[in-house]
């Protein structure tokens, strides 16, 4: 027999331990008198081993539950099919806009975006609003006005794409005392807005040295007769630019280059290298020269 441990009294889930049973098994696991929480207040033997391994939490009652939860979530989804994904969106603008420890609480919240009341007080308001202002699931909530809160006449669903647009076109730089959309200093720099928001936004960037200095080795290649590097050339044919960056660190030159994936190449966007690479020491006067 294996040594005694009195165990009446505690708790085990849903189990509360009060009395001991004579019963054994072939193992010579010992067996006590358990009673449930539930309303029920089923008393039952459960082995020793069963409550420390959590092999039986109740008398049957938590499974149940369980039973009946899921499938008032499965009811409930099959009512509102787009639920998670929009209560994913609308917790993610929340924390955006009150949660002083998200890292994008200082371009959200912390220049005073906020939610409007009826979306801030009940999220079932922002779903029918979603629903009816043309939700779908390839589409990600957008602000028309970047200075605007989150409120039905400011918001709208975009694409990815939309939102870099409207990001590049309507947020102005102040670099070395000179004002410009993000779109305007992407046509100076060569450099994809991400790399400007996030030098201006999150490294407090402000000349035009510290903008536009290159993180890493740029290309430079001959693009429909124009010198231009892989950004630009991104930006000119649809395709990601580590797509690109990819495919020339593999050593894929010309069509091949910028080859759309199950598209019919394109004659006319053939590319002839020049120069393979430009340093990291590249000044911005020979950016202005690839423009």
């Amino acid at each position: 027999m294996k040594e005694f441990k009195n165990l009446i009294g505690q708790k085990f889930n849903r189990w509360t331990v009060i009395g001991i049973s004579d019963k054994t098994n072939k193992h010579y696991d010992r067996y006590w008198l358990c009673q449930c929480s539930c309303e029920s207040k089923t008393i039952r033997e459960v082995s020793e081993l069963s409550l420390i391994k959590e092999r039986s939490k109740s008398c049957g009652c938590y499974s149940s539950e369980k039973t009946t939860e899921m499938n008032k979530e499965r009811a409930f989804t099959d009512k509102y099919p787009h639920y998670k994904r929009i209560k994913s969106i609308y917790d993610g603008m929340r924390k955006r806009c009150y949660n002083i420890n998200k890292d994008n609480y200082d371009s959200y919240g912390g220049r005073g975006i906020s939610i409007c009341k009826e979306w801030l007080e009940n999220f079932m308001v922002f779903y029918n609003w979603a629903i009816k202002n043309g939700y779908q699931d390839n589409l990600t909530i957008d602000r028309i006005d970047n200075d605007g809160n989150y409120k039905p006449d400011n918001c709208r669903w975009a694409t990815q794409e939309m939102q870099d647009y409207n990001r590049r076109t309507t947020i102005y730089l102040t670099i070395d005392g000179e004002s410009k959309t993000v779109l305007e200093w992407e046509k100076i720099s060569g450099l994809s807005w991400s790399v400007l928001w996030q030098r201006y936004n999150k490294s407090g960037y402000r000349t035009k040295e510290e903008m536009f200095k290159p993180s890493q080795e740029y290309v430079k290649l001959i693009h429909n007769g124009i010198e231009k590097t892989l950004p630009q050339i991104a930006r000119d044919t649809g395709i990601q630019v580590e797509t690109l960056r990819k495919r020339y660190k593999r050593g894929i030159r010309d069509d091949e280059l910028i080859k759309q994936v199950g598209k019919q190449n394109n004659r006319e966007n053939k590319i002839d290298i020049r120069e393979e690479v430009t340093t990291i020491g590249r000044d911005t006067d020979s950016i202005a020269h690839i423009l």
